[in-house]
């Protein structure tokens, strides 16, 4: 028995798997290999393709966030500037307005100072034109019951004096005259007539009682003796 016998291995039949195996291989890389390597690089064509489209994707949508960064940048930077902007004009505005309706508020308080002021004087005036009526009034009323009771003829004067109605007389006529007479005034013989006691006091008692009885502010009425 040879070797070949003693391992189970008939010649004949090993060159024939051979043969077979040879045969199997061929038509593998033919009808098999050929067109899996042909699909495979078809594949890899298609998936390079796929990824040279999805990186090209990629890079144009990084360059589109990068401007879409860009200008939501550049949008704040002008939102920004256009608030300041507002700001600052709303500002001048309220400054503006502020100062306008100050120099209104002004106009407005100086014409009421004014409008004040000339009613004051016109009031004034007016009360100075009733004031005078009525000393006059009331100087003629005892002017009449003076001559007509004791005879005496009193007249007007301009006079100045160191009594209250010299300080009145600035502002409206006064009614003057029912002191004392004086002799010599403001000199060592300065002296009293005794004279005009009686006189004085009866007139300003008369005119007191003409007074008193609603008479002497009567300017339309006529006196009568008393």
């Amino acid at each position: 028995m040879d070797h070949l016998s003693l391992v189970g291995i008939v010649p004949w039949e090993f060159v024939a798997q051979i043969a077979n195996l040879l045969i199997q291989a061929a038509l593998f890389k033919k009808f098999l290999f050929k067109p899996v390597q042909g699909i495979i690089a078809k594949r890899r064509g298609e998936v390079n393709a796929i990824y040279g489209e999805a990186e090209a994707a990629r890079t144009a949508a990084e360059e589109e966030k990068a401007e879409y960064d860009r200008l939501m940048r550049d949008a704040r930077v002008e939102a920004g500037q256009i608030v300041k902007a507002a700001a600052e004009n709303a500002e001048a505005r309220a400054t503006q307005l502020i100062q306008s309706a100050q120099q209104e508020a002004a106009g407005i308080k100086e014409k009421a100072y004014a409008e004040i002021d000339r009613e004051k004087k016109k009031t004034v005036n007016e009360i100075k034109d009733n004031i005078s009526g009525m000393v006059v009034a009331l100087a003629e009323k005892v002017v009449a019951f003076t001559e007509r009771e004791l005879g005496r003829r009193l007249g007007f004067r301009h006079a100045n004096g160191g009594n209250d109605t010299s300080h009145c007389a600035q502002v409206c006529p006064s009614l003057d005259g029912f002191g004392l007479g004086c002799l010599d005034n403001h000199s060592p013989n300065e002296a009293l007539p005794l004279a005009t006691i009686v006189p004085r006091l009866y007139i300003l008692l008369r005119t007191w009682q003409e007074t008193f009885a609603g008479r002497m502010l009567n300017l339309g009425e006529q006196d009568s003796p008393r």
